[in-house]
């Protein structure tokens, strides 16, 4: 990048203009640095196919990131705990639903709150280890208490 701030600047002398713009810049990774040389965001295509925009702290360790799958769905996270604690938000058109989601210090939900895609509201509330604690869901199996949120369960 320091290279094409150079080339821009000479550009821009040598021909005499106040500002030169490229039309388009084409990439599959930007990395913004400190006057240090240290990273502190990047925005990339992982390989999943994720569009991520990562900022990271002193140590180099994701805080904030915002994203788009795939599919288009958006997502933004708070981390904490080394990266494995979380606060995550979704908006999901696919599986019409949209959610926030606690997962704790072991990188496991805890707590998941928001509006399952039968309209209704949903809260669940796991133990350290992903597991159901409430509601008390009776007869419906875990599995089928988690319907419409099974994308916030991926170790992703």
């Amino acid at each position: 990048m320091k290279f094409l701030g150079k080339f821009l600047s000479v550009m821009r002398r040598s021909l005499n203009l106040k500002e030169f713009v490229l039309p388009t810049i084409r990439t599959r990774n930007l990395i913004l640095e400190d006057e240090m040389g240290n990273k502190k965001a990047e925005l990339f295509t992982d390989n999943e196919g994720n569009v991520v925009l990562r900022f990271v702290d002193k140590t180099g360790q994701c805080r904030l990131f915002v994203g788009l799958t795939p599919d288009g769905t958006p997502r933004i996270g708070l981390t904490y705990g080394n990266g494995k604690g979380s606060i995550q938000l979704e908006a999901n058109d696919k599986l019409n639903s949209s959610a926030i989601v606690f997962c704790g210090p072991e990188g496991r939900p805890q707590i998941l709150l928001g509006i399952a895609n039968t309209g209704l509201p949903a809260l669940g509330l796991y133990n350290k280890d992903g597991k159901l604690i409430f509601p008390n869901l009776g007869s419906i199996s875990e599995t089928e208490g988690r319907k419409g949120f099974g994308h916030v369960f991926s170790e992703n």
